[in-house]
C-alpha cells in the first residue's frame, strides 16, 4: 500500500493508484510506476484507465480542485499487483465539464519501474475508447487500425480462431499454433480495410510450417509493392483497389460485363469468367457498363459479404461467447451457421466457432462441405430437412457434442462407453426414432440421455447385427455346443444367446459367429441329435459342424443292446425233461459288424447254460429226444401206474360204492396154503398219500377213481368166510363183483 500526502484510496481494491504530488518526504514509491500528467487544455476532471494486454482492466476518476495541469504535473504512482505486475496500458482523458477536450496513452512496464511523462493534447481521436487513435494514413506502434473495434489495437493478444488482426501488426495470428496456412496481406492496416483482396490487392498466406505459423506473407499483391497501387488503363487489371477495373478507358457504347471485387468477365482477359468465379457464396457480380461517352463506368449492384470491410476480413459472424437462443430453431440460433457461404470464399458455414471441436461437423448440421479429404455431400442425409431451399443444412450432420471431435454425425458408434458417439438415438422410449438424429433442425431433441448410447444388452437398438439363439437355422446357421457324456454322447446344439455383447474392439454388437464360435452352454430347450444304436462320436458337433458318428463292431460301451431271448434254442434233457438254453441279458449282449446288435443267432448257439425251469410240457407225459440247439424236444406219455415227475396225487376210498363205481374187488385169496379153494374176498386197496395217491393212466393224464381202484393192490377183506361155505366157483370177489 502506497501513502500520499491526502491517504486518499483512489481505486479498487486489486490496485492502488494513489495521487503523490505534493506528498510528504518518506511516501514509499518503491516498484511503482510514476506517470507526470499535464495538459495542453483546461481541465477540471481526469479519467484516468489502467489495463493489462488480457483487459483485466481497473479505472477511477480525480477531481482537480486545487491543480492546475497546464502549469505542473499531476503525479500518480501506480504499484504493482498479483494481475498487474507486467507490461501495462495507460490510458488518461482530461474533462472540462462533461465534455473531453484532451487525452493521452502509454505503455509502461512494471519489471523497469520509470517516470512516465503524458501530455495531454486536443484533437485526441479516438471512436472507440481504446485508447488508441487512428492510424488514418499512418501506421505506427501507438495507432489503432480498427477504431471501430475496442479490441482491436496495439496492446491486444491475437485471436487465434480468426484471421483478423487484432492487434494491429499488418499480420493476423502471428505466434499462434496452427494446422493450415493463413490468408494475409502487404498493406498497412489504414488500406488493409478496404482494399485487401480487391483487385491488384490480392491477398498472400501465412504458411504454417511445423505447426508454427510463419510472419512472411507470401504471394500478396499489389506485384508492384504499394507504389504500384494507381489504375493502369486497358489492361483489364483493377490496379488501384478500388473495385473498378479499367474505369475511364474507351469501350464499345452500351457494352457491359459482370463485375466483382476488382475483376471482370471478359473475353480478352487471362480468366474470361474471372468475376462469376469469384462471386461465391451469398455473393453476386454487378455489372460494368460502356457510358454514353464510350467509357467504362464504375462496377455497379454487386453484393458483397460485408460492405464495410476488405474481402481479407470477411468471415462467417457468430455470436461469441453469448449463449445461443435454445428456444429457436438450431438453423437460427448461431448467426450465419445457416447453411450458407456467408464470407463467399467457397466454403460453407467455415468459422470455427461453429467447429469449436474442429472434426469438421458443424453444431447447425452443415452438408455440401469437405471433411478432411472427403466431401459431405447433402444427398448422404437420410433426413432432408432444411428448412430454407438452397441451404446446405440437415439434422443427420449435426454435431451433437461439438466440444468432443470424437462425437460427430459420421462416427461409429461405440458399444464399450456412455457416450453418444454418432449423435442418433440408439433406442426409443415411446416413439420409435432409434437410428434417427438426436436433433433436428427445429430444436427438438429425439430421445433422451439414456437411449442416445448403444447398449447391446438390449434387443430394440440402432445396431444392424441381429439377435437370437445359436442354435437357429439363420445365416451363418446351425451352431454345435458338442457331445454330452452324460447323456450317451447325444450331439447337443449351441444354447448361448448370440448378440447381446459388445465387440472386444467396442465398435458394434457381437455377430452369430463371435458369440457361438465359444459356445458356452447347451441348448436344453430343443431334443439333440440322439446318438444311434452302435455308434460312436467321430468328430464334428461344434461351431458348424453336424455331428459325425462311427460304427461299434464290438463291446457295447453305452448299453445300446438289450436282452436277447434264447426261446426256441435247447440245452438238452435232464431226468426226462426238456431244458431250453437261458436268455442273454443286456450286459452279455455286444454291438457286432454293421453297427448291429447281436442277436439270438449270435448269441444262443454257443450258450452252455441252461434255463432254471425245463421247457413246459403235458401232465403225464416225458421227454424221450431230441431237445437240442433247435431240435424241438421228442415227448410220449407215461406208461399207467407210472407218475415220474409226481404229478397225480388224487386220493380215492375203493371199498365202497363211489363216483365211478365200486367197490372194487381184488379176488379170493387162499391163505392156508392147501388145494382147497376155501380163501377170503380181499376189496382193491385205497388209494391214500402214504402210497404216492394215484398214478398217469398211460394216456397222459392222472387215473379217474374207476381207473386207479381197478388196478390197485390187495386191500383188506370182504369179511369172514361163513362157516362151512367155501367161494363160488365164479369170477365173483373181482372188479366190482
Amino acid at each position: 500500500m502506497v501513502t500520499t500526502c491526502r491517504t486518499q484510496l483512489l481505486w479498487l481494491i486489486l490496485i492502488s493508484l494513489i495521487a503523490v504530488s505534493g506528498c510528504k518526504s518518506g511516501s514509499n514509491t518503491e516498484g511503482a510506476v510514476i506517470v507526470e500528467i499535464t495538459s495542453t487544455a483546461a481541465v477540471d476532471r481526469l479519467e484516468i484507465k489502467v489495463r493489462n494486454q488480457a483487459y483485466k482492466a481497473y479505472a477511477f476518476n480525480e477531481v482537480l480542485t486545487e491543480k492546475n495541469i497546464l502549469t505542473e504535473s499531476y503525479r500518480v504512482a501506480i504499484q504493482p499487483t498479483d494481475e498487474l505486475n507486467e507490461r501495462f496500458f495507460i490510458y488518461v482523458r482530461g474533462y472540462n465539464g462533461a465534455a473531453v477536450v484532451a487525452a493521452a496513452s502509454s505503455f509502461a512496464d512494471f519489471r523497469e519501474p520509470e517516470t512516465i511523462v503524458l501530455r495531454l493534447r486536443t484533437g485526441f481521436q479516438d471512436e472507440d475508447g481504446d485508447g488508441f487513435e487512428d492510424c488514418g494514413e499512418q501506421s505506427g506502434s501507438l495507432c489503432d487500425c480498427n477504431d471501430n473495434e475496442a479490441t482491436w489495437n496495439p496492446f491486444t493478444e491475437d485471436r487465434c480462431d480468426n484471421t483478423f488482426d487484432e492487434n494491429c501488426t499488418g499480420f493476423p495470428n502471428e505466434g499462434c499454433p496452427c494446422t493450415e496456412d493463413i490468408p494475409c496481406t502487404i498493406l498497412p492496416s489504414h488500406l488493409a480495410n478496404d482494399m485487401a483482396g480487391i483487385g491488384a490487392c490480392t491477398t498472400g498466406l501465412l504458411y504454417c510450417e511445423n505447426g508454427v505459423l510463419g510472419e512472411t506473407c507470401v504471394g500478396a499483391g499489389p506485384a508492384g509493392g504499394l507504389d504500384a497501387i494507381f489504375e493502369i488503363p486497358d489492361n483489364l487489371i483493377d490496379d488501384d483497389c478500388d473495385g473498378n477495373v479499367d474505369e475511364g478507358s474507351s469501350c464499345n457504347i452500351g457494352e457491359t460485363r459482370a463485375c466483382f471485387l476488382g475483376l471482370v468477365d471478359d473475353s480478352e482477359a487471362e480468366n474470361p469468367s474471372a468475376a462469376t468465379e469469384r462471386a461465391m457464396g451469398i455473393c453476386a457480380t454487378g455489372i460494368q457498363a460502356c457510358s454514353d461517352s464510350g467509357t467504362w463506368g464504375n462496377c455497379e449492384g454487386e453484393t458483397r459479404s460485408d460492405d464495410t470491410r476488405a474481402p481479407l476480413y470477411w468471415a462467417e459472424e457468430h455470436l461469441g461467447d453469448a449463449a445461443p437462443d435454445s428456444n429457436l430453431p438450431i438453423s437460427s440460433r448461431y448467426a450465419q451457421c445457416d447453411g450458407l457461404d456467408n464470407d463467399c470464399d467457397g466454403a460453407i458455414d467455415d468459422e470455427s466457432a461453429f467447429d469449436r471441436d474442429g472434426d469438421g461437423y458443424t453444431l447447425c448440421g452443415t452438408c455440401d462441405k469437405k471433411v478432411g479429404d472427403t466431401f459431405i455431400s447433402c444427398d448422404l442425409c437420410d433426413v432432408q430437412d432444411s428448412p430454407v431451399p438452397g441451404t446446405s443444412l440437415c439434422s443427420s450432420m449435426i454435431d451433437c457434442d461439438d466440444d468432443n471431435p470424437d462425437v460427430h454425425p459420421r462416427n461409429e458408434e461405440r458399444c464399450d462407453n456412455d457416450i453418444d458417439d454418432d449423435c442418433r438415438c440408439d433406442h426409443s422410449l415411446g416413439t420409435n426414432v432409434t437410428g434417427e438424429p438426436i436433433l433436428l433442425l427445429t430444436g427438438a431433441v429425439q430421445c433422451v440421455a439414456a437411449e442416445a448410447f448403444l447398449d447391446c444388452s438390449r434387443t430394440e437398438r440402432s445396431d444392424s447385427a441381429p439377435t437370437g439363439m445359436c442354435s437357429n437355422d439363420t445365416t451363418p446357421g446351425v451352431y454345435y455346443h458338442g457331445y454330452n457324456p452324460s447323456d450317451s454322447d447325444n450331439c447337443y446344439y449351441c444354447g448361448t444367446r448370440f448378440g447381446l455383447s459388445c465387440q472386444a474392439d467396442g465398435v458394434g454388437c457381437t455377430t452369430k459367429e463371435t458369440d457361438c464360435q465359444n459356445c458356452a452352454e447347451p441348448d436344453f430347450s430343443s431334443l439333440p441329435i440322439t446318438r444311434q444304436t452302435c455308434r460312436q462320436p467321430d468328430g464334428g458337433c461344434s461351431d458348424l459342424e453336424p455331428p459325425q458318428w462311427a460304427l461299434i463292431t464290438s463291446e457295447d460301451p453305452y448299453d445300446d443292446c438289450g436282452l436277447v431271448s434264447c426261446e426256441g434254442y435247447y440245452w438238452g434233457i435232464e431226468n426226462f425233461r426238456c431244458y431250453a438254453k437261458i436268455d442273454q441279458a443286456a450286459n452279455r449282449v455286444d454291438c457286432k459288424a454293421g453297427g448291429l446288435c447281436e442277436t439270438a443267432q449270435d448269441r444262443c448257439p454257443i450258450e452252455t447254460e441252461r434255463a432254471a425251469e425245463p421247457v413246459e410240457q403235458g401232465v403225464c407225459t416225458q421227454t424221450i429226444g431230441g431237445c437240442e440247439d433247435i431240435q424241438s424236444p421228442i415227448v410220449e406219455n407215461q406208461a399207467n401206474n407210472v407218475d415220474v415227475f409226481d404229478e397225480c396225487n388224487d386220493l380215492y376210498t375203493c371199498n365202497n360204492a363211489g363216483t365211478g363205481g365200486g367197490p372194487f374187488y381184488y379176488g379170493v385169496i387162499d391163505d392156508d396154503g392147501n388145494s382147497v379153494d376155501n380163501g377170503e374176498c380181499y376189496y382193491r386197496a385205497d388209494i391214500t398219500s402214504e402210497n404216492g395217491g394215484s398214478a398217469c393212466n398211460g394216456d397222459g393224464a392222472c387215473q379217474t377213481r374207476l381207473e386207479a381202484c381197478s388196478t390197485s393192490a390187495i386191500g383188506s377183506p370182504v369179511g369172514s368166510r361163513p362157516l362151512c361155505e367155501y367161494p363160488l366157483d365164479s369170477d365173483t370177489c373181482y372188479g366190482e363183483e
